[in-house]
């Protein structure tokens, strides 16, 4: 994104993303191998340079209402989802049941929300970022425009900690979310389908209050992950306790107030970025920031493996999933507070 500029990584990003989905739409599951490229690295590759895309530049070329436009803009990605899946769970709840949404639907109604972003893309000013000498070569513009001594900043790497720890134990727990709504009393057919959603329903509200909210938009690194740290641990102690529950409410509650730090902490991290490691920095810390949380999803597969090969039973399977997720959230909440006690006394 440094050198190409937001228009091209953008465009780029809707035809790598649209024609995984598409192409995957059609295979058998004998072709099992070639799906997993096309959606896991090919469409996946794709979403994060169409997110980037719409992430970066707030924080980039906002100064004042940037938390507010960071958190519009992750809302958007929020309620995209939660669309989706309304669209999922309607067509099953409908007493017709002729018409019934399938996953190869989902991948190509995809081409028509692309095919908008793409045209937003295409209007987009390149903003790359000021070069001395437009013949530099392609490293040499990467080198020239970013300031690599925040590299060295303990920070930074406390900081990508955090969001891979978060990631990880958050998505375990929302993996086995649906699962522990089969458990609960209250939970019909119609049930299922709002509980589903009240992660994501959670999430939209956090970020509508950070968008409206003007008392967080001056908060320094330090108090964010302090704020963040006492989220994390209270959420981890609620996953920890409600496997043990039967309440509808409380399942419901629980999910959430999960979606609410989701959403939380990743707008109020990437509202800290530019003041904190400096504009011209931002593509790339932003882009680190992606890849721990990607490198949490690869790790997420081994430690479900490792819990679903362990408890044979599905409650306990449920149970243990919570319980490592919260371990998790809580181990989030202590490193981010002692982080920011340390950066109080420095």
């Amino acid at each position: 994104m440094v050198p190409l500029g937001y228009r091209v990584v953008g465009m780029l990003g809707c035809v790598m993303y649209g024609a995984g989905l598409f192409v995957s739409s059609w295979l058998t599951k004998d072709q099992g191998d070639l799906a997993g490229f096309l959606i896991g690295g090919l469409a996946g590759l794709g979403s994060t340079f169409l997110f980037l895309t719409a992430v970066v530049p707030p924080l980039e070329y906002f100064t004042k209402k940037r938390l507010c436009a960071i958190a519009i803009v992750r809302s958007g990605q929020v309620i995209g989802v939660e669309g989706m899946l309304f669209l999922y769970f309607h067509t099953r709840l409908m007493e017709d049941n002729s018409l019934v949404f399938k996953w190869e639907h989902n991948f190509r109604y995809q081409l028509i929300p692309l095919g908008v972003a793409f045209l937003c893309c295409t209007t987009l000013t390149p903003l790359e970022l000021r070069c001395s000498d437009s013949r530099e070569s392609f490293a040499g513009r990467i080198i020239q425009n970013l300031d690599w001594k925040f590299l060295k900043d303990k920070l930074l790497y406390l900081i990508l900690a955090l969001a891979f720890l978060e990631r990880l134990g958050k998505q375990l727990v929302l993996n086995r979310y649906k699962d522990l709504i089969d458990t609960v009393d209250r939970a019909n057919s119609n049930a299922k389908g709002i509980l589903s959603n009240y992660p994501g329903l959670g999430e939209v509200f956090g970020l509508g209050l950070l968008a409206s909210c003007c008392c967080c938009r001056g908060w320094k690194t330090k108090t964010v992950l302090i704020t963040l740290g006492v989220l994390n641990i209270w959420s981890g102690v609620a996953v920890c306790l409600v496997p043990t529950t039967n309440s509808f409410v409380i399942v419901a509650s629980c999910g959430a107030y999960i979606g609410l730090c989701k959403g939380l902490f990743s707008s109020l991290i990437d509202n800290t970025i530019p003041d904190t490691f400096g504009n011209r920095n931002v593509r790339i810390v932003e882009g680190a920031l992606w890849l721990a949380a990607g490198i949490a999803e690869i790790v997420l597969i081994h430690v479900q493996d490792a819990i679903f090969d362990t408890y044979g039973s599905r409650i306990d399977l449920i149970k243990a999933s919570f319980y490592v997720g919260g371990g998790l959230m809580i181990l989030t909440g202590k490193t981010a507070i002692i982080t920011g006690c340390q950066m109080s006394k420095t």
